[in-house]
């Protein structure tokens, strides 16, 4: 109920799953993707991500390897 959200994949990497609690209910969005895999994928159990880095994952692509500019002003 902190404003989390959750970052789920199936075994064979082709679809992602994101759960949310607005205060309300869930929101459970699924994105699958219809041609390739997921080529990244974290390797600690509890990793945050911010929300840039979310982005890129579900548009296919790595965020250890995009290049983000410099925050300009940090939310806490």
């Amino acid at each position: 109920m902190n404003g989390a959200y959750f970052v789920f994949r199936n075994k064979s990497s082709k679809q992602l799953k994101v759960l949310h609690y607005d205060g309300v209910g869930y929101f459970l969005c699924i994105r699958r993707f219809s041609k390739g895999k997921i080529g990244w994928w974290p390797d600690r159990i509890n990793n945050d991500m911010d929300a840039r880095e979310l982005q890129i994952l579900l548009f296919g692509g790595n965020p250890e390897k995009a290049q983000f500019p410099k925050y300009w002003k940090k939310l806490e």
